[in-house]
């Protein structure tokens, strides 16, 4: 979600008051030290025609994100050429935006005259039943078969649909995203990464094993528990667009698990929600049990409705009927009605578990999404002979909706213009039946003068998330002692007042990174865990990348610049 919430470019940059002055920290078009068309042919040429230039203002679509676009692309195939799009990038001082799906709610992955670098079509997917690190000190020996560590090697360009349906056919499933659009290798695991089976395996980013990165300075390196552990850890939860171009990943793989649930749907029963929110206050209560029985899911909730699925791998259908129907027969006793259905394994497969944004979105604009998709007009440089066009380029299936079109006939606009997100991950200790009346508070002040449009709580929190709690990844701690990944999609600009009302109930004031508020005003502590943990990640970006070559607006290293008008700026002397 870009221009939804923020040209982030523009707001930021209202933001920020420097009292010293400021010189620009990039080479833009225009610019003294901008490279000249025969050096944007050069590169082009090393790419083998794969360098990309975005239209002009006159010329500007949604795919070029309005205000924010890129002034080249490069349509990267392999990581030799990112290396070469980033020692360009380097050696002229240019700034450098980074994406696969554009599924980025805080565009990150935006910026004004950037090459930007879009691994898409960096594809393969490669399974093994004996996963051993690359440049591993350790000969390889013959293992037992408990000793093996079944994996997936995925490229930057995979979405998890890919993933999915190559595991699944092997009998085996990996770790993924609920939206099975969403790129495997890229921001959703270097954010952390939650999904379906997050309860049971744990978050994303604790499934990595190894990953192929490109550096900032263009080097391409591997990074495990033995090279480059620093640069590992960081990448497990650090965020993406910062550290590196993460080109392919590995991560572990599992036995397939059934997914037996239950569909459960809550409405209330008058006019008067008092009693459908007094049911809402005791099921936040007993979170923390579902999560322990193994349950999770991706329900959506409004004023006087929830619905969802909520699935419990590995469970069966009785064992998970004899757990929930005490529950649903207690909501029922407060007032709400609840309707709780079985959904066997075969009902719906794994790929069908996904976020329900876009089936609320498609609510409230029944028409057709895919006749709304912005066309890329994105083109190949002149000196390239076919034309060509990136087919979804910098765009989602939301981007209708969430990069709402300067065209005044576009009936989004005024709608998705208005909509904005907050999160808070909300804590195992704040939910309880002894607290019910601090969640009933929080209800209220969510759901009053219809402030908040729509509610997506996620109980995916709890279980093996809880139980990594020791692993070494960079990963924001709070994670490990939240049950709920709370979202808030609210009506006008009231960000702020609904995060004050989740923050009684938060780990730490914490927000999961990835889908969050973009102008937290301590997204250090919010997004990382605090100023510790942010020095630490902070010297792993000096380390790999001093010149500060990849720079997105909440991201680790933030400081090093100030945005205005979509530009970087530093300050003089820094």
């Amino acid at each position: 979600m870009r221009d939804v919430f923020f040209s982030a470019a523009i707001i930021l940059a209202a933001l920020v008051e420097s009292p010293l002055a400021l010189s620009l920290a990039k080479n833009y078009p225009g610019s003294p030290g901008y490279p000249s068309v025969a050096e944007w042919d050069a590169l082009n040429k090393t790419l083998s025609d794969r360098l990309y230039q975005c239209p002009s203002q006159g010329n500007l679509t949604n795919a070029c994100l309005q205000n924010q676009q890129p002034a080249y692309a490069v349509a990267a195939r392999h990581a030799r050429d990112i290396s070469a799009a980033l020692q360009f990038a380097n050696a002229k001082n240019l700034r450098v935006s980074v994406l696969n799906t554009g599924h980025d709610f805080l565009a990150r992955n935006a910026g004004v005259g950037s090459l930007a670098i879009w691994t898409h079509e960096i594809r393969g997917v490669e399974l093994t039943d004996d996963w051993t690190p690359s440049n591993s000190p350790r000969p390889r020996r013959r293992r037992a078969a408990d000793e093996k560590q079944a994996a997936v090697s995925i490229g930057a360009g995979e979405l998890w649909e890919t993933v999915q349906e190559t595991v699944r056919a092997e009998g085996r499933a990996a770790a993924s995203g609920a939206d099975v659009t969403v790129g495997a290798s890229g921001g959703w695991q270097q954010g952390g990464g939650h999904g379906p089976l997050s309860n049971q395996y744990g978050m994303g980013c604790d499934q990595a094993l190894e990953f192929e990165v490109v550096s900032p300075k263009g080097d391409i390196l591997i990074a495990n528990e033995h090279s480059n552990p620093d640069l590992f850890w960081a990448l497990r939860g650090g965020g993406g667009g910062t550290f590196g171009v993460v080109t392919r990943s590995t991560i572990k793989t599992y036995p397939k698990p059934t997914m037996n649930g239950v569909v459960i749907s809550i409405v209330s029963k008058e006019i008067d929600n008092s009693k459908y929110l007094d049911a809402m206050s005791y099921f936040w209560a007993v979170m923390p049990n579902i999560s322990d029985f193994g349950i999770s899911g991706y329900p959506a909730m409004t004023s006087n409705a929830y619905s969802g699925d909520l699935r419990a791998p590995n469970k069966s259908l009785k064992e998970i009927t004899e757990f929930f129907e005490p529950i649903a027969e207690r909501m029922r006793q407060l007032g709400a009605f609840v309707s709780a259905t079985p959904l066997s394994d075969t009902a719906r497969s794994l790929l069908e578990i996904k976020d329900p944004m876009k089936d609320i979105l498609a609510l409230r604009y029944p028409a057709d999404l895919a006749q709304h998709l912005p066309q890329s007009t994105i083109q190949l440089h002149p000196t390239a002979k076919p034309r060509r066009q990136l087919s979804g380029f910098l765009g989602s299936p939301l981007s209708p909706f969430l990069n709402p079109s300067p065209n005044p006939h576009n009936s989004h606009t005024s709608f998705a213009a208005t909509m904005g997100m907050s999160s808070r991950l909300l804590a195992r200790s704040a939910l309880s039946e002894s607290n019910i009346p601090a969640i009933r508070a929080m209800f209220e002040s969510l759901f009053a003068d219809g402030k908040t449009y729509i509610m997506l709580p996620y109980p995916n929190g709890g279980g093996q998330v809880a139980r990594n709690r020791d692993l070494d990844v960079a990963l924001n701690p709070a994670w490990r002692d939240a049950i709920i990944h709370q979202i808030v999609m609210v009506v006008g600009n009231r960000e702020e007042e609904v995060i004050e009302a989740m923050r009684p109930l938060s780990v730490d004031d914490a927000a999961y990174l990835n889908e969050a508020w973009p102008f937290e005003k301590d997204f250090k502590r919010t997004f990382f865990g605090g100023e510790e943990r942010y020095q630490r990640l902070l010297g792993v970006k000096r380390k790999f990348d001093p010149g500060n070559v990849m720079w997105c607006h909440v991201c680790v290293g933030a400081e090093a610049f100030v945005e205005r008008e979509g530009k970087l700026w530093k300050e003089d002397g820094a």
